[in-house]
């Protein structure tokens, strides 16, 4: 049995700025109160967060921010203490080391860390580590996994630490597929990303500006992310500027700009003010969303579509979560496998690679057409696909109990 409010670990999770990493957070808490009553949380950020949210979460959440690099004086105990980690141990001081003796599991948040698609893995792996080695249990939660096949060799270390965690939450099946090719099926278990149970919460007092949601309106999320991914001649943001473009010329309709992360380097509202600043938006047919929304509120925003087009998976997952046709823009196996599980088909899903202004006109122009079946389906799917998101926390109450 399990004591009177258990501490949970959360680490690997993106900062605050990033309304994904944000929606992670607060409906996996939510998902382990229901489950355990009761619980206090450590969050362990990857990256340092100018948001607190801290009257948001509540007492019972202690967030750990990353502190900077320093150097290190040789010979002192902190010098000795870091050779030791770096040449024995291979791993670096976690945030959350203090906190596992008294945890009773530790869950590695962030959705698709333990990938190719942001450079290098070791780093989780390490933290990975550190965890196994306190003999607590290690989760795996709401993932996407792989694939490493472009990398033998990381592929084989990759399988090798994956079958030493303790459970793995994948959050879609082409995930569990990849997972059993590598011999990896005991300790997985199909649920659904923890951001499809998110609240959203109404924004009182709407601004002027922003009443225009309460119109028909296509949703538009774009992210400089993609430019990671884009191999063509055509700049991404020129690419995206002639997207919008064409879509307002085919539909009557305003289209919304909806940035979904506000991180340095990584800003979809940096990006999109300067797509809103390079079209014409005197007919108040372009609105960019200010950039203060968190995520429950962003996806009031989001339900309030009749249509939403996106790039970043979680801006997608609001979508979808509130039965909005969407029709995504992807570059991994997370889009395609959300996707398909949904769906039961990829028909709503543009390949990166694949993309071209025409066919993103098609494929809204068909969403449209098919919208009251959209929604008729995603009527009969989401709430068992939330069931699904909240199988979770019963999959690791059965583990710790």
């Amino acid at each position: 049995m399990l004591s009177q409010n258990p501490l949970f670990i959360f680490f690997g999770n993106g900062p605050f700025e990033n309304r994904g990493c944000d929606a992670i957070l607060q409906s996996t808490i939510e998902i382990l109160k229901k489950e355990f009553g009761s619980c206090r949380f450590i969050n362990s950020l990857s990256f340092p967060s100018e948001i607190s949210y801290t009257d948001t979460l509540g007492p019972e959440v202690v967030n750990l921010v990353p502190e900077a690099k320093q150097k290190i004086r040789r010979w002192p105990h902190e010098w000795l203490e870091h050779q030791f980690r770096k040449r024995i141990l291979r791993r670096p001081k976690e945030s959350f080391e203090p906190y596992l003796s008294e945890a009773k599991a530790a869950l590695a948040l962030g959705g698709d860390n333990y990938s190719l698609d942001y450079g290098s893995v070791k780093r989780y792996f390490q933290a990975n580590s550190t965890v196994l080695s306190s003999k607590i249990p290690l989760i795996l939660w709401g993932a996407s996994v792989g694939p490493f096949s472009r990398n033998p060799e990381i592929e084989k270390y990759a399988a090798k630490e994956l079958k030493k965690v303790s459970l793995i939450c994948a959050r879609e099946s082409e995930t569990v597929n990849y997972l059993a090719s590598l011999g990896i099926e005991d300790n997985v278990r199909q649920v659904a990303d923890p951001a499809f149970t998110l609240r959203s919460t109404a924004i009182e007092n709407l601004p002027p500006e922003l009443k225009i949601i309460e119109q028909p309106c296509i949703g538009m999320n774009f992210s400089p992310l993609m430019k990671r991914y884009w191999n063509r001649n055509q700049s991404w943001e020129n690419f995206v500027i002639t997207c919008i473009k064409k879509t307002l010329k085919k539909f009557d309709l305003p289209i919304i700009l909806i940035p979904h992360v506000v991180w340095t380097g990584q800003d979809d509202h940096l990006f999109m003010k300067r797509l809103a600043e390079s079209l014409d938006t005197s007919k108040n047919k372009v609105l960019l969303v200010d950039r203060s929304y968190n995520a429950r509120q962003l996806k009031w925003i989001i339900s309030k579509m009749k249509l939403f087009l996106g790039c970043r998976t979680h801006a997608t997952i609001a979508s979808l979560s509130s039965e909005v046709p969407t029709l995504s823009i992807g570059y991994s196996v997370k889009a395609k496998g959300i996707n398909k599980d949904i769906f039961g088909h990829t028909d709503w899903l543009i390949p990166l690679d694949d993309i071209t202004p025409d066919l993103l006109i098609e494929k809204l122009k068909t969403i449209l057409n098919a919208q009251k079946d959209s929604k008729n389906h995603l009527g009969k799917v989401i709430p068992s696909y939330k069931k699904k998101a909240f199988a979770g926390g019963q999959y690791l109450k059965e583990l710790l109990c």
